[in-house]
């Protein structure tokens, strides 16, 4: 009896090549899926009945991959012909679901492939089906069924704000603003500020964007408390990038309904919205201040009260009122005179002596700051006493040289204005707002730079003009007497030790010397290489130490001849750099261990060691002693030469 393999048109009787493919499957699956909750033979026993099943009947293995299937497709293709219709909506919702899915794949492939270790046969299809069910059901559902609704709601939101501030907001805070204006004196000022006539006009659009300004940092304060209020919370019904989103969801969803709410009260509140939002953050600025009395939640309640009546009765009409009036632009011009005058300073003769008062100043104060440095690392003073006085020299020689061509004036405007910065931030930060304290600091800089500084640098000219050209001449021909001595100084010591300490001269007996410094040097990185490399390597990996040895010694002259050659090529400038670096990298590591909180000061000490070191140290070693013992000893260079470069003799 032959078996027939054709199906049959009527009765839809499956092919045997369908069978052995939904016995194949089906068996497959099924043991991959019993095999992670039931190794052994229940595993084949499962899979043997599945196969079974899917060679005599495959439809009974297709009812319920089909029950699945076909409503999830239906599902699907309902869910995406909803979120992608229309052009512009379709391209947003696919932009946001492709990466949504392409996530959602490499999740799932990681969490069944790594986490549970499961093979490629179950963590690609599962990472294919994450793909797709995100892309045509999960994205479109939370389009159609959290995000619209979501932003239907907003719209309805402002909307309806949009008709209570039309038709409540500026009646209501024109009344409040009514209200406080009955105290004594206060009408008056609100008078001057809202009348239409009278006065600058551009100030109630500059209100009117400062207000802007804090409604957008009130919005990121209010998504900011949102985002960890909710993180918490949604930690408890979901895991991982689900609680990301859900908490990004949440504060976006915050700012957008604070935004819109309070952006309609500004535009339909106008003048008295702001006045009265302004007046509500200064009060809100100060709470840190009753807190730090120790006020009660009553006293605070009745200070912050008393605050807000006082600052919308008299503050802010008072400070609306100068800027509207003529008064601010008389005190700008007044300002731009003094920083011209100070800052663009014109006598040549008081310029000379102020920067020759200026100049020791700084001297002095460089010299002071290296004495401390070095005291608080418990330096003694017989070293501190002849570092600070250098310091202090070359401080003077270098700033007043630096003030023949840059304004002296602005050189101290500028870190005096700094300092006063760095002053309040590091008496003052954190007594009150942020929102306050920064833009409180930034307005102290521009005034100690524009006004104080200037004013007291015009006072001092006053006083001091007619001393200004005798002294000054003095000052001056001091400093250059000093500059023009450590000139040459420093011209002697490039032309005669550092030229020649990091120079190559080739066929000379300089050149020799040269490359025997370099070698030797080298011998001796080498050689401190070996000596603390030895004790790692001894039993390495279980190695008898005759071999490790062996082998170190080995690495060793290679190493020795591959950075022989380098150091030949760079001459031995090689060996101030390398002297250098390690200098810095050792000093600066072991004054940070002695004060970890100071580690900037620790940088600072051993960069100008190092400094000296390259520039005095090494040259001279190299110059004059190292030259000494090596010729002492009758060292032949050319014999060094040969030896490193493997000639022979």
């Amino acid at each position: 009896m032959s078996l027939n393999t054709t199906p049959n048109p009527v009765s839809g009787s499956p092919s045997l090549p369908s069978r052995l493919i939904s016995a194949v499957l089906g068996g497959g699956f099924a043991y991959l899926a019993t095999s992670y909750f039931a190794a052994g033979n229940l595993a084949y026993i499962v899979a043997a009945l599945v196969a079974l099943v899917g060679l005599i009947a495959p439809k009974w293995l297709l009812l319920p991959i089909a029950g699945i299937l076909v409503p999830t497709y239906k599902l699907g293709k309902y869910l995406t012909k909803e979120a992608y219709s229309g052009i512009f909506r379709g391209i947003i919702n696919f932009l946001i679901g492709l990466p949504s899915a392409i996530a959602a794949s490499v999740a799932t492939a990681t969490y069944v492939g790594w986490a549970h270790n499961l093979s490629l046969l179950v963590w690609f299809p599962a990472a294919c089906v994450a793909f797709l069910v995100t892309l045509f059901i999960l994205a479109p559902a939370a389009f159609l069924y959290i995000l619209k609704p979501t932003g239907d709601g907003l719209e309805k939101l402002w909307n309806k704000t949009r008709d209570i501030a039309k038709k409540y907001a500026k009646p209501f805070f024109q009344g409040v603003v009514d209200l406080v204006r009955n105290l004594p004196g206060s009408g008056k000022l609100w008078a001057w500020v809202e009348n239409k006539e009278k006065g600058a006009q551009w100030v109630d659009g500059f209100v009117g964007f400062v207000t802007a300004i804090g409604v957008l940092a009130l919005t990121s304060g209010t998504a900011y408390a949102v985002f960890h209020f909710v993180e918490p919370h949604a930690a408890l019904v979901a895991t991982g990038w689900l609680v990301t989103g859900l908490t990004w969801f949440a504060a976006g969803v915050a700012a957008i309904a604070v935004v819109g709410v309070l952006f309609q009260l500004l535009d339909k509140g106008e003048l008295p919205f702001a006045a009265t939002a302004l007046t509500a953050g200064g009060v809100y600025s100060l709470l840190p201040i009753s807190q730090a009395l120790g006020f009660g939640l009553p006293v605070t309640i009745a200070v912050a009260v008393a605050e807000f009546v006082i600052g919308l009765a008299y503050v802010y009409p008072a400070v609306h009122g100068l800027l509207k009036s003529g008064l601010i632009k008389t005190i700008i011009e007044g300002v731009r005179k003094l920083v011209e005058k100070t800052y663009d300073e014109k006598d040549v003769d008081f310029k000379k002596f102020f920067a020759g008062l200026v100049t020791p100043v700084c001297a002095l104060i460089s010299g002071g700051l290296a004495f401390w440095a070095l005291a608080f690392y418990g330096l003694p003073l017989i070293l501190i006493a002849p570092v600070a006085l250098l310091v202090g020299f070359i401080s003077y020689v270098g700033v007043g040289e630096a003030f023949d061509d840059f304004p002296t004036t602005v050189g101290v405007g500028g870190v005096l204005s700094l300092a006063t910065g760095f002053g309040l931030w590091y008496f003052f930060d954190g007594l009150v707002s942020a929102w306050i304290f920064w833009p409180a600091v930034v307005v102290a800089v521009a005034f100690t730079f524009s006004v104080l500084l200037t004013s007291l640098y015009l006072g001092f000219r006053y006083i001091t003009i007619g001393i200004a050209k005798p002294v000054g001449g003095t000052l001056d021909s001091i400093h250059t007497a000093a500059y023009k001595a450590t000139r040459d100084l420093t011209k002697w010591w490039d032309d005669k030790v550092i030229d020649k300490a990091y120079t190559t001269t080739h066929n000379t007996k300089e050149d020799n010397y040269s490359k025997g410094a370099l070698h030797v040097f080298n011998l001796a990185v080498l050689g401190l290489g070996v000596l603390n490399a030895l004790p790692l390597v001894n039993g390495w990996n279980g190695l008898p130490f005759w071999l490790t040895t062996s082998l170190l010694a080995l690495s060793g002259a290679l190493v020795y001849l591959l950075v022989g050659r380098i150091l030949l090529s760079a001459g031995t400038i090689a060996i101030g750099f390398a002297v250098a670096i390690g200098t810095f990298a050792s000093g600066t590591w072991a004054l940070y261990l002695l004060a970890p909180e100071q580690w900037w000061l620790a940088a600072v000490v051993s960069a100008s060691v190092t400094s000296a070191i390259f520039y005095v140290v090494t040259p001279a070693v190299l110059m004059q002693r190292f030259r000494k013992i090596l010729l002492a000893n009758g060292v032949s260079w050319s014999l060094v030469e040969q030896f490193a470069d493997c000639k022979g003799g």
